[in-house]
């Protein structure tokens, strides 16, 4: 009787590398964006990660997901700009009040809708983000951030009751 195969995964190439990279880019930018608050900023960091994870392709072991690999890759460079910064991560600019007929011009509304997006903490903003503005469904969401899927939509339903409470308190 012979002894059953053991599965080995191959290592990628770089063409692989790069493809699965950019599926990635949507979820980095966002990531980063959320944790930076500065789109400049945010694109560097996925530029940085890219670079960084082509690299280090060597060092990547296939057992995991690869997109897991790269967010650490991205967190990592995230934390390093902020400690090359010495910055703390950017406040929500607080507005004056609009007047009741401000509060009716839909554009006002989207404005006090995307300071209170700017105003969530990095844990709810990310997944919000990525559901929102790359519509990535939370069992995507929760593979890119290394989440519990129940954690994702947890986190995807306090963002949302939060907005809305911000939202709702402003005249």
């Amino acid at each position: 009787m012979k002894p059953a195969a053991v599965f080995e995964p191959r290592p990628l190439t770089r063409d692989e590398a790069e493809r699965l990279l950019e599926a990635c880019g949507p979820g980095l930018r966002a990531m980063a964006q959320s944790w930076l608050g500065i789109s400049a900023d945010a694109e560097d960091v996925v530029q940085e990660t890219f670079l960084k994870a082509l690299a280090n392709l060597g060092t990547y072991r296939p057992v995991a997901p690869f997109e897991h690999w790269v967010f650490t890759i991205a967190a990592n460079v995230i934390r390093a700009q902020g400690r090359r910064d010495r910055r703390p991560l950017p406040a929500p600019e607080v507005e004056a009040p609009p007047s009741p007929d401000d509060a009716l011009d839909r554009a006002e509304d989207l404005v006090r809708i995307a300071r209170a997006v700017e105003s969530l903490d990095p844990l709810y903003r990310a997944p919000f983000l990525l559901r929102l503005r790359h519509g990535f469904e939370p069992a995507k969401i929760a593979e890119l951030l290394g989440l519990p899927v129940e954690h994702v939509r947890v986190r995807l339903h306090r963002a949302i009751r939060k907005i809305r409470d911000l939202v709702r308190s402003r005249p």
